[in-house]
């Protein structure tokens, strides 16, 4: 008779804590939801103050000595150029993410194995949206990206999409750093695929580096 009180007992325990785990379950989920780790920008070793895109900071891109570089191998097509482009980044208020934009692209010095002509590459739908992604490593999505090859002024491709690409801490800064072995910041392009109409893959290579317009600001990517 006791062992069946003691045993009636432990299963009444039982059904009572799986009832009250049942009712804590969500909150405990939204906890850890809340505390999950997100990337954000730096600028000198210190986070950005959460301001929105009213208040962001203004960055220069480019890939310094280095070339851009467009690789159909169906088609076959290809491009290099040398790329500056410029943007602004923003930590988000009430935390989240961090944001960006590219709002301005420029390809210089372009050849192009079918064009022995003049070629072009040209950047199309800007501002490109920027979202940090947590990781290791960090990288940041650069949405609706379009970039059109030109061939004596001709549109002859244009390769569009999303890219998820890795961005690498420096120990440079500026643009002149972008070559050197402790390099700036950098958004690495290995082989990201954007898409044709025919439905071709175009892979970009290249490494944009990235660092503060006015004064040659480090710019670094963190988890707190």
């Amino acid at each position: 008779m006791i062992r069946s009180l003691t045993t009636v007992r432990r299963a009444a325990v039982a059904v009572v804590s799986l009832l009250l785990f049942a009712q804590l379950a969500p909150n405990i989920a939204l906890a850890c939801e809340g505390a999950a780790v997100e990337a954000h920008w730096y600028k000198g070793g210190v986070k950005l103050a959460e301001s929105g895109e009213a208040g962001a900071f203004n960055v220069s891109t480019g890939t310094g000595g280095k070339e851009f570089k467009i690789e159909d191998k169906e088609t076959p097509q290809e491009i290099a150029c040398k790329m500056e482009d410029s943007g602004k980044i923003w930590n988000p208020v009430g935390g989240g993410k961090g944001n960006g934009k590219i709002t301005s692209v420029t390809f210089t010095k372009c050849k192009s194995i079918l064009c022995a002509a003049e070629s072009e590459l040209k950047a199309k739908g800007l501002p490109w949206s920027m979202l940090l992604v947590s990781g290791k490593p960090i990288k940041t999505s650069i949405a609706n990206m379009e970039l059109a090859i030109f061939c004596e002024k001709r549109e002859e491709v244009k390769y569009t999409g999303t890219v998820v690409i890795p961005i690498l801490n420096g120990a440079g800064v500026g643009e002149a750093a972008c070559t050197e072995s402790t390099h700036t910041t950098f958004m690495q392009f290995a082989k990201a695929p954007l898409r044709s109409p025919a439905n071709k893959f175009g892979e970009l290579e290249g490494e944009d580096c990235i660092w503060g317009a006015a004064a040659n600001e480090k710019v670094t990517v963190e988890e707190p």
